[in-house]
């Protein structure tokens, strides 16, 4: 399936104002019953993050934006959200081509929210094969399952990637002075008094990362000039590996 465009035909400009109305709590209220997906009887479990509500259903997962914004990202309109619900399609068959199926809407007719089916487009979802938890990397470490073969084997899906990926050259000042906006972002965020989190220790890390960056300036800018900035994955983490089979990286 390929993406309908700035938005779906069905979804006039008149339509837009109105999807907007359905609110979150409205969208959520209904994911997280088993009749949205054509059974009375399977389990949901739902997990929130800060940018999205994922819901677990079966052997499918269905992840719906929520509509915010951040300096880093923009899902507070309608046509945002199903853009980068295509992006993330697109970018994480890369590396998941099983796991990663499609992009849904969410509908409202005269009977109710919908997946799919007819009405005015409120929302998008995209559609996912769920992973079994016990395969993903973060998991096979806790429970020390991990194996050099399993590491050698994403060693080399790694590499072959990365050796494909599409070099960028950004102006090295630009790129740097990025680096810089986001590491003072992230301690924005870290520091709120709210988090109960071990200020002296953030402090030694922020102060680390700040003091690399200075002192690596060169090195930054040599690789950016021979083409060793790629366009890869920005947010390798071990909860984001699964090693079961076929191997596969999301996110």
């Amino acid at each position: 399936m390929t993406p309908t465009g700035s938005t779906s035909s069905r979804l006039t400009a008149a339509n837009a104002l109105f999807a907007e109305n359905v609110t979150i709590s409205d969208k959520v209220h209904f994911l997280r019953q088993s009749r949205a997906y054509g059974s009375d009887q399977i389990e949901v479990i739902a997990h929130e993050t800060h940018m999205s509500w994922v819901f677990l259903v079966g052997e499918k997962a269905y992840k719906l934006k929520k509509p915010v914004r951040f300096s880093y990202l923009d899902f507070s309109t309608l046509e945002k959200r199903e853009a980068v619900c295509w992006a993330e399609l697109k970018l994480n068959r890369r590396l998941a081509p099983d796991v990663y199926i499609d992009v849904k809407p969410l509908s409202l007719s005269s009977r109710g929210l919908a997946i799919g089916g007819e009405g005015v487009i409120v929302d998008w979802l995209v559609e996912m094969q769920r992973l079994d938890r016990q395969f993903m990397l973060d998991e096979l470490i806790i429970r020390r399952r991990l194996t050099v073969e399993k590491l050698n084997h994403l060693s080399r899906i790694l590499v072959a990637f990365y050796r494909k990926a599409p070099s960028l050259r950004p102006q090295s000042a630009e790129y740097l002075s990025d680096w810089r906006e986001r590491l003072s972002e992230n301690r924005s965020v870290l520091f709120d008094s709210r988090f109960p989190l071990p200020l002296g220790t953030l402090r030694r890390i922020d102060l680390v990362q700040r003091r690399f960056l200075v002192e690596n300036e060169a090195a930054f800018t040599a690789r950016i000039k021979a083409g060793r900035i790629v366009n890869g994955h920005g947010d390798l983490r071990p909860e984001h590996i699964w090693l079961g089979t076929p191997l596969a990286i999301i996110d």
